[in-house]
């Protein structure tokens, strides 16, 4: 998704797969493998509607889900794109049974729960998913620091005085920033959280 040439490749790829479907769609091995990879090309392609569609197709049969469960991970992703948080929870609760160690999968949980502003519950799974993280997945990390810095500046202030959920947010996001200095989307929420903490000239 980051890589300038994967509209590309996934556009490549979609038109393969089509090309697979329409002509050997008679042959089980073959629709079965263009579904899965449609529904993959379409997700990366962000054209969310025919995802969730082929892929919603894919898994009425357990026999045509590949053996990674992608299928589920893809329509997951596809229904948050289009705001379904307890749909996507459904789907990414099959990725996570069958990719138990897979720490995208538990990310993508708390993306649902932070969709539906259930702040508590996303930052449960996205430091379930930072013990899961492998050392050389530094993507994936640079990607929930963002998440955990968004999570920890919604939560509200812990008892006792003080913000140490603020400070947390602050660290988190100056982590993400400093891995992505051309985010705006990121730059607004770090500078929101610099305000909140009145440190207005950073």
């Amino acid at each position: 998704r980051d890589s300038a040439k994967a509209s590309d490749l996934y556009g490549k790829a979609a038109a393969q797969f089509e090309a697979v479907q329409s002509k050997h769609g008679r042959r089980p091995n073959a629709e079965i493998n263009a579904a899965n990879g449609l529904c993959a090309a379409y997700t990366g392609l962000e054209r969310f509607d025919q995802a969730i569609t082929i892929c919603e197709r894919v898994t009425q049969d357990p026999r045509r889900i590949d053996s990674n469960g992608s299928v589920w991970f893809n329509l997951a992703t596809s229904y948050l794109a289009k705001k379904q948080g307890k749909k996507a929870r459904t789907a990414i609760g099959e990725y996570n049974r069958i990719r138990k160690t897979e720490a995208r999968g538990v990310m993508l949980l708390g993306d649902s729960y932070f969709l539906d502003r259930e702040w508590q519950s996303a930052l449960d799974n996205y430091l379930r998913a930072e013990k899961a993280l492998r050392p050389n997945q530094t993507h994936e990390q640079v990607q929930l620091s963002i998440r955990l810095g968004k999570t920890y500046r919604r939560l509200p202030p812990p008892p006792g005085g003080g913000n140490g959920n603020l400070q947390l947010a602050l660290e988190k996001l100056a982590a993400g920033m400093n891995a992505n200095p051309g985010n705006a989307e990121l730059a607004v929420e770090l500078a929101g959280a610099y305000i909140e903490a009145g440190q207005d000239a950073k």
